[in-house]
């Protein structure tokens, strides 16, 4: 004989455990996501230069550029 109450108990318990384990698994990925770095060159010319042109990256790694030309930073 078909049980229809420990039907809806397992069907429930089946359904809180899928939603727990898929926003359990959606905010890993947000985490995961934040922490990556990229790392680029950046280049240009500077013309005209008659003092120093200091270059910051997030108040870190300061290059300094002290004549006119080309620079890989």
């Amino acid at each position: 004989m078909f049980d229809f109450q420990n039907y809806l108990w397992k069907l429930a318990a089946f359904s809180i455990i899928s939603i727990l384990l898929f926003v359990g698994c959606a905010a890993e990925n947000e985490d995961s996501s934040s922490s990556s770095s990229s790392s680029f060159n950046i280049g240009g010319t500077v013309t005209g230069l008659s003092g120093v042109l200091i270059i910051q990256n997030n108040s870190e790694d300061d290059t300094v550029v002290e004549q006119t030309g080309s620079e890989d930073v």
